[in-house]
């Protein structure tokens, strides 16, 4: 489709609490569904002792070298004092951090890794932070990350890992580690199976204790049990039944509107096979969002044949 107008956030990093909803597992149903108005619907299903909305597609969560030079599906923290780096080769400060990246090794010397820079203009317990894609533990398979991280300096602070759930808005502490490693690449590992009830966010934070306090990660990996919320889902608010109600299309981990203007029919058909049905029975403006929600796609223009809206 068509689409005159993206609207972006501010900055393309979004908190752990600003997504409005999440989902589990699309099987697609071959069927009508009636959509009244420009969004989607979600029904309710039941993960663990959680409801969770469901009949969306997830996906594989992609693992991130970092070799494009960028932070693949992570995303910089917003509620933090400094961001991660993409760097490669050794960190600028002597005697702390990596000379080079776990993927590629002393061979090269080209690949990429991500760390903190301890040094001017960060200070003592000064934080970064990354952020993980939303993600829909397995009920049945492990749930768990890999990754490897380098912690060597006179003076190195922490490296942790948080889980932050929807809904709840809190954040766990699930893995830690203070202080050096030595000039080294160390493997570690962080299991989810005790949120299998939740749909989360990983937080991995960085803290600086020194000058001499680079710390870098570098080759993260979820295992097949922890599936991700993908960017331009839609979903189906405010409607009476499974099957109506305002489109919402998730971007940058927010839910957010389509503007009504230049809404067809065609376009509706579009939004209803993107969640699995053949087809829109009707389009209207019937379920209004609150004054304060995103739009994210104005005049968006369908013929009626793609399959996805963005």
């Amino acid at each position: 489709c068509l689409k005159s107008q993206m609207f972006e956030p501010e900055r393309s990093r979004v908190p752990p609490n600003l997504i409005k909803t999440a989902f589990h597992l699309s099987q697609g149903v071959y069927g009508t569904m009636l959509l009244l108005a420009v969004a989607a619907v979600i029904i309710a299903g039941q993960v663990g002792s959680q409801i969770v909305p469901a009949n969306i597609s997830v996906f594989p969560i992609l693992p991130c070298d970092f070799e494009e030079g960028t932070t693949c599906q992570w995303m910089q923290g917003v509620d933090d004092d400094f961001d991660w780096t993409v760097h490669s080769g050794e960190t600028p400060s002597d005697y702390t951090g990596p000379s080079y990246d776990h993927t590629k090794g002393n061979v090269s010397n080209t690949g990429y890794y991500l760390y903190i820079e301890s040094s001017d203009p960060q200070s003592r317990y000064d934080v970064a932070h990354i952020l993980s894609p939303y993600i829909v533990p397995s009920l049945t398979e492990d749930c768990k990350m890999t990754f490897f991280y380098h912690m060597f300096g006179y003076l190195i602070g922490a490296l942790r890992v948080f889980v932050q759930t929807y809904g709840s808005g809190t954040t766990q502490k699930v893995w830690e580690q203070l202080g050096e490693v030595g000039d080294r690449w160390v493997e570690g590992e962080v299991n989810f199976n005790a949120y299998r009830a939740s749909i989360f966010q990983v937080v991995i934070e960085g803290e600086i204790e020194s000058y001499l306090g680079d710390i870098a990660i570098d080759d993260i990996s979820f295992s097949p049990g922890c599936e991700r919320l993908e960017e331009g889902s839609i979903r189906l608010e405010d409607g009476a039944t499974p099957g109506e109600g305002r489109v919402e299309v998730l971007h940058g981990g927010t839910w957010g509107t389509v503007c009504n203007n230049g809404w067809t029919g065609q376009s509706a058909t579009v939004a209803c096979r993107q969640r699995g049905y053949k087809e829109a029975v009707s389009s209207g403006t019937r379920y209004p969002g609150l004054p304060a929600t995103t739009i994210w796609l104005s005049n968006v223009v369908c013929t009626g044949g793609e399959d996805e809206l963005v």
